[in-house]
């Protein structure tokens, strides 16, 4: 059973690296992932993160997981923890708002798929993620302004974006999920097996190397290209890809 679920993670995660942005973002400055100044020890608590509005400490294990953004429920999922709540995907998601591989992933673990969050864009529903009684609101690949991470730092210890919001690359997305949840080990098995199987399919696929790619989103008549620190770049160019 394990085994099987640490497959499923990786797929998971593999499918989450073109799914984590939702929006256009600029280039990172080189920024390391929000908990890098966390304690080395892997699953001691407490653990203090850094991030764009200052520090966040958690101060044990957290047992109840909200994820907001994108990316944090699948990182979560991947680590083994299925969080009590998560945002609704309009992207990609069912009429339930899951995303086809957490869906998948939730229910071959055995449990109940997450309590759906509303997302409009831009709001928060404060009043839905209290009702969960989250231990931990993972919100680090999402849009929070500095006012909505006040609200709900009121709620629980809130672990926000290491600089801009919607930049923050998927793989620390996944290391500092692991740090936040005391999974650090876990982590860095999912990552190692992440590349492993880009690494794999690079291989199996040369005639990637070299291709010119332009990865862009159309809304509203306004057509955006992206960057190479953004995570669906990213992800092409560990493939071989050029953008």
């Amino acid at each position: 059973m394990a085994s099987r679920r640490r497959l499923r993670a990786v797929a998971a995660s593999l499918a989450a690296t073109l799914a984590l942005a939702a929006c256009s973002s600029g280039p990172d400055e080189a920024a390391g992932p929000a908990g890098e100044a966390a304690t080395a020890d892997d699953g001691a608590f407490p653990v203090t993160l850094e991030h764009a509005f200052g520090t966040t400490t958690i101060e044990e294990r957290p047992q109840r997981v909200v994820t907001w953004g994108w990316g944090t429920a699948d990182a979560a999922i991947a680590l083994g923890v299925t969080p009590v709540a998560i945002p609704f995907q309009a992207y990609g998601g069912d009429e339930q708002g899951v995303l086809p591989w957490i869906r998948e992933a939730v229910e071959d673990a055995g449990e109940e798929i997450p309590t759906v969050l509303p997302d409009t864009g831009a709001d928060v529903p404060f009043e839905e993620i209290a009702a969960a009684q989250p231990d931990v609101v993972l919100a680090h690949y999402s849009g929070l302004t500095e006012e909505q991470y006040a609200t709900l730092s009121q709620i629980a210890p809130v672990v926000a974006y290491p600089d801009q919001p919607w930049s923050t690359p998927w793989r620390d997305v996944v290391t500092t999920t692991g740090v936040a949840l005391g999974l650090v080990s876990e982590a860095e098995q999912v990552l190692a097996d992440i590349d492993s199987a880009i690494t794999e399919q690079r291989a199996a696929h040369p005639e990637f190397a070299g291709l010119t790619l332009a990865t862009v989103w159309e809304t509203g008549g306004t057509v955006y290209v992206y960057a190479d620190e953004d995570p669906r770049v990213e992800f092409m160019l560990d493939l071989g890809f050029v953008n």
